[in-house]
């Protein structure tokens, strides 16, 4: 007997897009599975978009709750899921008709945890690179893994055109961030499974949204969250691929100086705020010979806009490297 596969759809303001989502699940062609709508304090007509789809099938569970984010969003989804496979659909996005079909059978068949299929494009033109799966392998190689998440692949930093076993998500970390917290979660995957399946199919529709919370900017908050994803490499690769180490080394540089560049553009308070509560944290982490060629570079960036703020960095830097 086929079993039970659990949706998780967070909905945050998406009454245009909800019922197509919707739709896309309840005309699969694999039947087993329960919808688990998580209504996170919309403020549009999403919920009553979303009750009206369910009155044509009591697979949908409706659950509301005040404005938490799409992270807890998930985590909460996953623990009241009663399937024994869980999928992530984004509220704007939506499936091919034989997405869960095709996703059951590949994980079934190679009996791994995790399946991982292709994505297409729709919705506005934008400059997300799409660098698909190119052939059906099983992999168990967290360098593998790392690798493609460097070169771009898609479906190594986003949660969604994916099948897991429910055991993988049930002891993660769902991070409290607004950008790259896709990012964040399967780095944690990555971390802790021992094999997982890549198929070319391409089964998940991302549409592309002007509204979503990704293109609402805030440099500031998104860089802080950048940076803690990009801990957490430096963490992983540490202890599981030093061959991508020096990678993780220079992503974790390059937005940390983003992050210096944004502030230093702010009041000295959030500047002074910056320096203390996250700068040394981070440039800490970073092998000093990663650091010193950008040096040069970070210092004419804040050079241009507050001489001070350059004495500022130069005084925790040094100091905290011993240097006098």
């Amino acid at each position: 007997m086929n079993k039970l596969i659990s949706v998780i759809i967070p909905v945050y303001n998406c009454e245009k897009y909800i019922k197509r989502c919707l739709e896309s699940v309840i005309k699969q062609s694999y039947a087993n599975f329960e919808v688990i709508v998580i209504n996170d304090g919309s403020i549009d007509n999403s919920l009553e978009v979303i009750k009206e789809v369910s009155q044509e099938d009591k697979r949908i569970r409706i659950v509301s709750q005040e404005n938490k984010g799409v992270s807890y969003s998930r985590r909460h989804g996953v623990e009241i899921a009663n399937g024994d496979y869980i999928t992530f659909i984004d509220a704007d996005d939506y499936i091919e008709s034989r997405f869960l079909e095709t996703m059951y059978n590949e994980i079934i068949k190679n009996k791994v945890g995790l399946v991982c299929c292709n994505s297409i494009d729709v919705g506005i033109e934008t400059t997300d690179i799409n660098n698909p799966i190119l052939k059906n392998e099983i992999v168990s190689d967290t360098n593998k893994l790392l690798k493609d998440f460097f070169e771009g692949r898609r479906y190594a930093y986003t949660i969604w055109a994916k099948l897991y076993s429910k055991k993988i998500l049930e002891n993660m970390i769902y991070p409290d961030i607004k950008y790259t917290e896709d990012t964040y979660l399967m780095l944690e995957v990555f971390n802790k499974i021992d094999c997982c399946s890549l198929i070319t199919y391409q089964g998940y529709y991302y549409y592309h949204n002007e509204n979503s919370i990704t293109n609402s900017i805030n440099y500031k908050e998104r860089y802080l969250n950048m940076l803690e994803t990009y801990k957490y490499l430096l963490e992983i690769c540490s202890n599981k691929s030093i061959e991508n180490y020096k990678k993780a080394n220079q992503i974790l540089v390059k937005y940390l100086y983003g992050a210096i560049t944004v502030y230093a553009l702010e009041k000295d308070d959030e500047w002074n705020e910056f320096l203390n509560q996250y700068f040394y944290d981070y440039y800490g982490l970073i092998k000093h010979k990663y650091c010193k060629k950008n040096l040069k570079w970070i210092i004419l960036r804040i050079l241009c806009k507050n001489e001070k703020k350059v004495k500022n960095i130069l005084e925790k830097i040094y100091k905290n490297r011993g240097i006098k």
